[in-house]
């Protein structure tokens, strides 16, 4: 008796193409305003804020993220989330057709903006079918209903071990579930990302990538960008809710805690390579800011 054949859909064709392979995943609970670094991944990231508000940010558009809400976000993009509220995102990086090179041969996923380091085209991910349809940054909301479904498959997925091949068919198809409420076209409906200034992000990536300098101030960030001081004020706080000054001062203070708790460097020395020309004045930041000095801080950090 010969095996009926089952007809051919589009989602058949589909499936039969890709071959999703697993990257990096994280959870993260972020502080109300808490910023990251400008970066760009080699792979795609499922990003979906499980609590609190924030925004995630690219050189054109700018998401408004919210309990429920989930965003594709593709290879080659410069990104960064600021948390408005505290926030609980779940992140998993995969690609489609398990080619990203980046995820065997590079030490990260992605690449710090602020550092410079180029990004090497040849090893990021291959882009899905054309018949999915997927928008340059995709961004959908979940409703209570869907909710109540996807989160038990994240915390699966996040749970899963890949110990052995049935791990690793059962840790591929839970991806390919979540991935399919982030497709379905019957779901809630897609949200359209607005646009962003572009003036800002560039802003924002340049204080990234110089506030080391400690020539670097406002005025020569406006005088680089062809804005006025106030202008570039205005332009942070309606973005960011703080000024240009506050952030680079945050920069700052960030980088001085990292290489407190992590190196053996003077605090002078930590203070010069932070931006600072006067170490008294960085200690007095630094406990304004911390609430410690920057000895105290080493002493509870540095191991």
């Amino acid at each position: 008796m010969t095996p009926e054949l089952l007809p051919q859909t589009p989602c058949t064709s589909v499936l039969r193409r890709i071959c999703p392979s697993v990257g990096p995943v994280c959870r993260t609970n972020w502080p109300a305003g808490h910023i990251e670094r400008n970066r760009r991944i080699y792979d795609y990231e499922f990003v979906y804020f499980s609590s609190g508000r924030g925004r995630i940010l690219t050189e054109g558009k700018n998401c408004f993220c919210g309990p429920g809400d989930a965003v594709l976000i593709p290879p080659g993009i410069a990104h960064c989330t600021i948390s408005d509220t505290r926030t609980e995102r779940w992140c998993i990086h995969f690609d489609w057709y398990s080619d990203c090179k980046a995820h065997y041969s590079k030490p990260s996923i992605f690449v710090y903006v602020d550092e410079r380091e180029e990004f090497d085209e040849s090893q990021r991910a291959l882009p899905p079918p054309e018949e999915l349809e997927i928008p340059d940054l995709l961004q959908r909301h979940f409703s209570l209903q869907e909710q109540s479904t996807l989160q038990p498959l994240l915390q699966e997925y996040f749970l899963l071990s890949p110990d052995g091949l049935r791990e690793e068919f059962h840790r591929q198809g839970v991806l390919l579930s979540i991935l399919g409420y982030l497709l379905d076209a019957n779901s809630s409906p897609v949200r359209k990302p607005e646009k962003l200034n572009t003036r800002f992000f560039e802003a924002k990536s340049r204080v990234d990538m110089q506030f080391a300098n400690s020539a670097f101030s406002v005025s020569s960030l406006a005088r680089e960008l062809h804005l006025s001081p106030n202008h570039l004020t205005k332009l942070f706080r309606s973005k960011m809710g703080l000024s240009v000054h506050h952030y680079l001062m945050m920069r700052r203070i960030s980088s001085a805690r990292h290489l407190l708790a992590d190196t053996t460097r003077s605090i002078g020395e930590i203070a010069e390579c932070c931006g600072f020309e006067n170490p008294n004045y960085f200690a007095r930041y630094f406990r304004k800011i911390t609430g410690m000095t920057p000895t105290e801080f080493r002493r509870e950090n540095h191991p």
